[in-house]
């Protein structure tokens, strides 16, 4: 069983830890955990703030389907991002952070745009200049690397993603 933190009473808690092999306190020991991992479920625990607004398609999922919209082109990342985690209906973020990471997604294409002969920025260097970088996994994008790691547009940057 080990120790943990109980909502339950201190003497509940001690008798509990002498009947340590019953299945009494297996299942008092779960009915504790439950509560808890419901509470964190409805919002009254910590809340990511990685939640999309997919349902229960996958990221990937909805960037395939994107692409297969859009005649074999990727998404615009700032684009999905944005149709992801803001819900037009009630005009709201699903989480305050994310409208910060959106406008640091157009901050970073603007700037990068503003400079003469820009090449476009693949979505994986936008992934690693606005997410901290993360080996091989394209944050945003919720999928793997395309195959060509390195373009001209990153010709100062040789790391792989």
């Amino acid at each position: 069983m080990g120790s943990y933190q109980s909502a339950l009473p201190q003497s509940f808690v001690i008798q509990l830890v002498n009947m340590q092999g019953s299945l009494l306190a297996k299942l008092v020991y779960k009915c504790d955990v439950s509560k808890r991992n419901a509470a964190n479920r409805n919002g009254e625990g910590t809340v990511s703030k990685h939640i999309h607004r997919c349902g229960n398609k996958s990221l990937p999922v909805r960037v395939d389907e994107e692409v297969r919209k859009n005649g074999g082109h990727m998404p615009n990342l700032a684009q999905l991002y944005y149709d992801t985690r803001f819900n037009s209906k009630t005009k709201q973020w699903v989480h305050p952070d994310c409208e910060h990471t959106y406008q640091e997604m157009l901050r970073v294409q603007d700037e990068h745009y503003s400079t003469p002969d820009a090449q476009p920025l693949t979505k994986e260097e936008i992934s690693k200049m606005v997410f901290k970088p993360r080996s091989g996994y394209v944050k945003g994008l919720g999928m793997r690397p395309s195959s060509s790691l390195r373009t001209p547009a990153s010709s100062s940057s040789t790391q792989y993603i």
